[in-house]
């Protein structure tokens, strides 16, 4: 017993007359080799876990006796087991929260628990400061569940999961086998011209999502009544509810409840992968495409990561066998600071073994910053887009985050029982802790930098095109592979100027046998000589274009091209771009700076400590040298890869077919490339991003600055 024995608040509830309601089913279940009761009402699919000691104690109740007379019966046959009153004030509290007690007299009931209206309103307030996840239940899907149930049966059997595992390992291949196809389209999903297409084929996706996880729960016995909309961050998505999967006995009957939406998911991205590769361009290759990147990515970034309280919270809860994780972590956090600062005696941990709270206090801190850190994403990104609703959500992310901690700290000092004796340490340790904190946030300079992002440029790159039409028949190098001045890069054959050389030549034969007869006729032999030279004219130039069908290297450097072995046995156009030979020799990187981040650039008078990252090269730092800031507004990027169209984050005008013309003016920073080693390629119009180190300043400026920033560029204030 965690608890005193007698309770302040025991004469509220000892002369209720309570028992469960008859809706009311009980299941035993095991967590970490304790047993425990799963108290479910099937009329409103609630569920509730309480202890054997509660639940032996909570059948007893009956109509016709008291809590007061129930407890001491059972206190005078288990005294050892018997719950406290503290215990069972609370226990019963819950029950009527969740709405699974009956009460003999109603009138009394509502009298007794004076918490439960301001528990209603805690639950109301929680939802409005949530608003920007609201769930709209809209129809009951367990009839048709039913209705598929044998071809449920099919899908999540050893033989399902064999096919599965199959599509999924044969797409893996797919993707590894072309991930450079997959690198160069991807960087093009974020374009304007394709966020439709994009949100469509998540809403498909996660309809589907949610038909995995109510299909299993079907198959288990779990009835699923409610499909619905849910508006994350005002973006309707799809969600079932599949909660009566709580009430299994089996943890991995859960487990697989939790994981069915994910691979479900994998399933069909793997299928859109087998489309992908064997489609050309056009709609159902585009489409596939983003099947198969939004089925696996956001599957494994998003419904994978227990961090958020989606599907994976739910299967790290039910293996490590923690019920109500989220709640259990944030208790034993404040547990630790309880007893460990305050000093507070008699008080009792949550965990029940060194693993759980190791489990508990390492959930708590790791969610509580990643939830902080997608609340301020939320709101910076709704605030770039829709200041007002911004501005809202702001004012909800401080109320939640803030003002409601500090009032809740305030209430806890000022009332709560458990500090009487460790009041006055408690309030001195909380005013000493956050006039730090206060101190610290707006005082003390922290780093600050600027991420430019950017391409190289390679100094006297030499860009091969083909100087005439023709087959390509041989290519004599590799992609990444070095070449000197004077190699053969690629041969052409063109027959048509083969046979045209032939004509020519017999032309020519003929003509100069005609000259050779009208040697003694002045007037004849003027014209064949023109002919005859306007003949040898054309064979020459001809000649000269079929020896240029051999392209040979200008200068030395490293063979650059992507796509030039799959033009092998293709007819080529005159002009077709086939690569860039890169010498090795020196880079320059230009970046792009936004303008609104540009401000610090023009009062630092240097650019030392600025370091360059390369893409595909993240192991690596590179020193920059040289560093000039271009001190006028642009609009055309050096390369559309910083673009939206190009997968980069600088928005573009949708009228530019380039893809270079951006919508709002950024600076431009140059900077010379000092290779650290010889053996290290880099390639012209590699992208990367520049970090320049700035003057350091405290986290309020940084903050003020961006909502000054964001006045000036929103409403010119």
């Amino acid at each position: 017993m965690s608890e005193q024995i007698f309770s302040n608040s025991w004469h509220n509830v000892s002369g209720l007359n309570v028992s469960l309601l008859t809706t009311v089913t009980v299941q035993k279940q095991h967590y970490r080799g304790e047993e425990w009761y799963v108290l479910k009402d099937s009329f409103n699919n609630k569920f509730f876990k309480i202890k054997p000691e509660a639940y032996r104690f909570i059948v007893k109740l009956n109509t016709e006796a008291t809590v007061e007379e129930v407890w001491e019966d059972y206190l005078m046959k288990y005294p050892l087991i018997t719950p406290t009153q503290d215990e069972l004030v609370k226990l019963l509290s819950q029950l009527h929260l969740n709405n699974l007690l009956y009460f003999k007299n109603r009138v009394q009931s509502e009298a007794v628990f004076e918490r439960y209206s301001e528990q209603q309103a805690k639950l109301l307030q929680s939802k409005v400061v949530s608003f920007l996840f609201i769930k709209v239940p809209i129809l009951d899907p367990d009839k048709f569940l039913t209705l598929i149930h044998p071809l449920t049966k099919i899908i999540f059997s050893r033989f399902g999961f064999f096919i599965w595992l199959l599509t999924l390992i044969y797409a893996g291949k797919i993707v590894i086998d072309h991930i450079s196809m997959v690198s160069i389209q991807a960087q093009g999903m974020l374009s304007p011209n394709n966020l439709v297409y994009l949100y469509i084929t998540l809403f498909i996706l996660k309809i589907i999502h949610e038909f995995g996880h109510a299909m299993v729960c079907k198959k288990f016995g779990g009835p699923v009544h409610t499909i619905g909309l849910m508006f994350l961050v005002f973006t309707p998505l799809p969600y079932m509810d599949a909660s009566s999967s709580w009430g299994f006995r089996n943890n991995w009957h859960r487990v697989l409840v939790g994981s069915a939406g994910m691979l479900v998911e994998l399933f069909i991205a793997s299928l859109a992968t087998i489309v992908w590769i064997n489609t050309g361009d056009g709609f159902i290759h585009a489409l596939s495409f983003n099947v198969m990147i939004i089925g696996s990515i956001s599957s494994l970034i998003f419904n994978a990561n227990p961090l958020l309280k989606l599907d994976a919270y739910y299967m790290l809860s039910d293996w490590l066998e923690i019920p109500n994780l989220s709640k259990r972590a944030n208790q034993q956090f404040l547990y630790f600071f309880k007893k460990n600062i305050f000093k507070i005696e008699h008080i009792f941990p949550p965990s029940r073994s060194k693993k759980e709270t190791f489990w508990l206090n390492s959930y708590a801190i790791l969610s509580y910053i990643y939830r902080l850190l997608v609340s301020l994403t939320i709101m910076f990104f709704v605030a770039d887009q829709i200041f007002v609703i911004g501005v809202i959500v702001g004012m909800m992310s401080l109320y939640m985050w803030l003002i409601k901690p500090i009032y809740s700290l305030f209430k806890y000092l000022v009332t709560s029982s458990e500090l009487n004796q460790k009041r006055k340490r408690a309030i001195v340790i909380s005013t000493l802790f956050m006039s730090l904190f206060l101190m610290v946030f707006i005082f003390v300079p922290v780093p600050n930098s600027i991420h430019a992002s950017g391409v190289l440029y390679a100094k006297g790159f030499s860009s091969v095109y083909t100087p005439s039409e023709g087959y390509l028949i041989k290519v004599a190098l590799k992609n990444g592979e070095t070449v000197k001045k004077g190699e053969l890069i690629a041969m052409l054959v063109n027959k048509e100027m083969d046979l045209e050389i032939k004509s020519l030549e017999t032309k020519l034969e003929k003509t100069l046998a005609l000259e050779l007869k009208a040697q003694q006729d002045i007037s004849d032999l003027k014209p064949l000589k023109k002919r005859v030279l306007l003949l040898k004219n054309k064979i020459k130039k001809l000649k000269e274009k079929r020896n240029k069908l051999l392209i040979y290297a200008e200068i030395s450097g490293v063979w650059i091209s992507k796509n030039i072995t799959s033009l092998t046995k293709s007819f080529i156009n005159k002009g077709t771009h086939l690569g860039d030979i890169i010498p090795q020799e020196g880079f320059h990187f230009i970046a792009i700076v936004p303008q609104e981040k540009a401000y610090d650039l023009f009062e630092k008078e240097h650019f030392n400590n600025s370091t360059l990252k390369l893409k595909g090269l993240e192991y690596q730092t590179f020193k920059i040298s040289d560093v000039n800031l271009i001190p006028y507004k642009q609009h055309i990027l050096p390369s559309a890869v910083l673009g939206w169209f190009g997968g980069g984050d600088i928005k573009v005008s949708q009228e530019d077919p380039s893809g270079k013309k951006s919508v709002e003016a950024f600076f431009e920073i140059r900077a010379n490339v000092e290779l650290n080693s010889s053996s290290i390629q880099l390639y012209h119009h590699h992208s990367g991003v520049l970090h320049i180190a700035l003057k350091k300043r405290s986290l309020w400026s940084k903050f003020s600055r961006y909502m000054k920033q964001l006045m000036q560029r929103k409403y010119q204030i």
